[in-house]
């Protein structure tokens, strides 16, 4: 088993329309369910740990290897690629014959790194754009609502208010 790839998807996505924080695992076939089950059990316990009670877990198989995702706000999806990687780590110590690791201390620090991270003007303004029907894209730098000259465009440090 070898951790490939650990990213962040800010939108629609093969796997579904949700932000989310994804990991590409290497293993053979016939470990990657029971291996993808174990983990999803662990991205739960700390997804419900940390307050995203609402999250969702999913996986995909694929040849050689498995897709393991959970949903996360689109303001805090770094600290939830550490939540995954958390998942996976507890899934390896489980699957190599280790007992299910404890939540302490790593929920007070993936708590702080939420805390740090969360942008509540960034999910304001993607939730009144929505409302709207207009286009939002963002990155870590910008946020831009609507498309071509309409559009308004702001640093993620210094959104508008959704009513202006």
């Amino acid at each position: 088993m070898k951790l490939r790839d650990s990213r962040r998807l800010t939108g629609p996505n093969l796997l579904w329309d949700l932000p989310c924080a994804v990991l590409d695992i290497e293993l053979d076939r016939s470990e990657a369910e029971s291996c993808a089950e174990i983990w999803s059990g662990q991205a739960r316990r700390m997804l419900l740990a940390v307050g995203w009670n609402t999250e969702k877990t999913l996986y995909r198989v694929f040849p050689n290897g498995v897709s393991l995702a959970l949903s996360a706000p689109l303001d805090t999806l770094y600290a939830a690629t550490e939540v995954n990687e958390w998942a996976w780590a507890s899934t390896e110590k489980m699957v190599g014959g280790g007992s299910e690791p404890d939540l302490e201390p790593d929920v007070t620090r993936l708590r702080k790194v939420i805390a740090e991270e969360s942008n509540p003007p960034l999910l304001a303004l993607r939730a009144a754009a929505r409302k709207q029907g207009a286009a939002f894209l963002s990155d870590d730098d910008l946020v831009s609502v609507g498309m071509g000259a309409g559009s308004r465009t702001w640093a993620v440090t210094e959104i508008a208010e959704p009513d202006q």
